[in-house]
Order: structure tokens, then sequence, then C-alpha cells
């Protein structure tokens, strides 16, 4: 037979208190003297008590229940940037609940539901917030803030790295090295990510006086990497450069490349990709990335979270975070060509 939990009324009787002032003992900044508060902890432990959370939210209207809202995590930078994000609210004595983005992120519904949590803050961290999921977070009451990405479209506070400036960075990085045939492979179309990217990626090749040598479409996902590097090797010509919108789809391309065309690299075609993910390093690709500011963009978020949970001002409304280069094999110019 299931063991009954206990409840607060059994805390109550133990400790020859009220309920009402078990409750406030839980109660952060409560009329609840210090020795009274021990006292309900002690009998509280005895019978294996825990508090609910989400039903003292529910009285109190405040809560320490932090929602981030993720889109898939198949981009090993995002599986990363969530797993940092979860310990850095815990680190805070936060509770982060994650609930991810699907087909009915775009209704209202979605959105009220995480908001009947009761929780403190939303972290939206997913890549395609469209018009719909715009519209819909414009009627939250709850505080959200964008992470890793900024929209121009609704009035939210974000932290986010510079992507243009990432972008432009990369470029140059491979006219520095020698290269004139530049190819570009962009993300996934329509999101504001892929757009900044591109335009890092255009202005800095625009800068050296070059147009892009060929622009493929992709996805940000491994699949689209290796279908990008079927339109780019299957040509008389190939490019001396190649620029990746991430990290995945580089590596995508390095191995299609490879075993479909056998292309060397960097002996044939040098390769940046974007994001700094760990996997970059690893010894199949030793891929030169553009790494995002993560841990500059992880402080940042505490704060304004921090500052949001105790009522304060979130002061900045918008923080971009420069992105740096991390050089490895894939853009060295052999010297054996």
């Amino acid at each position: 037979m299931k063991k009954q939990k206990a409840t607060s009324n059994d805390v109550a009787r133990l400790a020859g208190v009220s309920r009402s002032t078990v409750s406030r003992a839980y109660t952060p900044d409560s009329n609840v003297s210090e020795k009274t508060r021990q006292k309900i902890y002690k009998c509280a432990d005895e019978i294996g008590y825990r508090p609910n959370a989400l039903a003292r939210s529910l009285i109190s209207q405040r809560s320490n229940i932090i929602a981030v809202v993720i889109g898939d995590l198949i981009n090993p930078f995002h599986a990363l940037a969530t797993q940092q994000i979860v310990e850095r609210l815990r680190d805070m004595k936060l509770v982060p609940i994650v609930f991810q983005i699907g087909q009915d992120a775009a209704t209202k519904e979605y959105w009220q539901a995480i908001e009947e949590y009761q929780v403190a803050a939303i972290l939206i961290t997913a890549l395609n917030v469209t018009e719909d999921v715009q519209s819909a977070i414009r009627g939250l009451d709850t505080p959200c803030i964008l992470f890793n990405r900024s929209l121009a479209e609704v009035d939210l506070p974000s932290v986010a790295p510079d992507l243009r400036q990432g972008g432009h960075l990369a470029a140059t990085h491979l006219v520095k090295s020698g290269c004139r045939r530049i190819a570009i492979v962009g993300g996934l179309a329509g999101t504001a990510t892929a757009e900044q990217r591109m335009n890092g990626f255009l202005s800095g090749l625009e800068q050296a006086g070059l147009e892009p040598f060929k622009i493929v479409s992709g996805n940000y996902r491994y699949e689209g990497g290796a279908k990008a590097a079927d339109e780019i090797f299957s040509a008389d010509t190939w490019p001396d450069g190649i620029l990746c919108a991430n990290d995945l789809l580089a590596f995508g391309l390095i191995d299609q490349a490879r075993k479909a065309y056998h292309a060397r690299i960097p002996e044939d075609v040098l390769i940046v990709g974007f994001d700094g993910t760990p996997n970059s390093a690893w010894g199949a690709y030793d891929l030169t990335t553009i790494e995002l500011p993560l841990d500059s963009m992880l402080t940042s978020v505490a704060r304004m979270v921090d500052n949001i949970v105790n009522d304060k001002p979130t002061g900045e409304t918008e923080e971009a975070f420069a992105c740096r280069l991390i050089p490895r094999s894939s853009s060295r110019r052999s010297t054996n060509r």
C-alpha cells in the first residue's frame, strides 16, 4: 500500500503551531521567528514533509520557478547552452522547468499554460520565434527574456551574440588566408540568426572587394551540410574557401566532401564553422569556428533574472556580445598544395 504523503497539517500538529505558521516558515522574509522556523523544519524532516512550491506560488503570486523555452537540441550548441542555463539557475537557488516548442507553440494556450505555473520569468532560447509566437508572448504578464537571439519586432530584453560581427570575422579570416572563391552555406531561411550571420559574411567579403563564389541554402543540420557539399563539389570549379552558418553544417559538408568527392581539407578548400561547439575540436574535423560568447551571455541573463525575481529593474534591455575566432587546421593554408 502506498504511503500517504505528509501534509502541512501534520507538521503543524507535531510542531504545535498553526498551519499558516508552517506556510510562512517556508516563505522568504515572512514574520516567523528563526527559532520557530527551525522547529518547523525539524518536524518536517522527521515526517518527510516537502512543501508544495507551486501551491505556495499560487498563494503569494511569486515563485522561484523559471521557465526555459527551448527548440530542438539537435545542434550541440543548443544542448550545451540549455545545460549551462539550467546549472546557472540552480546555482542561484532557482528552479528551472524546461518547455520545448512544438507545433502548438504559436497558440496563446501554450504560453498561458506556462504562466499557470506561476513562473517568475520566461527565458526563450528557441531558434524560430515566428510572428505567431511573437504575437502570443506580447500578451503575457510574465517577464520574458530572449537568450541567444534578439528580435526587433518584439520589445523584450535580450542577451545575444553579435552574429553580424562574427560573420564578418569569419569572412575576413578566409580572405586573409588567401581565399578568393568563397562559398557560403547559410542557415535556416526566415530566421533572424541566419540573416544576421549572412549579413556578416557578405559585409566581410564586400570589404575585401569580393562577391560570394556561391551561396547555398542550409538548415543548420548535418544533412543540410551534406546536401550543400553535393551542390558545391559537383561543379567543375570548386571554391577555395567555405563559410558555414554553424558547426553542424560544416561537419556534414566535410564528411560528404571527403567521401563523395575526395576533397582534401585544407589542401583543396578552407572551411570555417560557426558556434564554437566542443565537437568542433574533434580530430576528424579540427574545425576553425566562430565561438559564441556563452559565458558572457549566461552572466548577463543571470543578472536579469535575479533582478526580476527580486523586483529590481532589469537594466539593459538588449546586450550583444562579440564573438571570437578559434583558428584550427580546417582553415590553415597548406604549404603542399
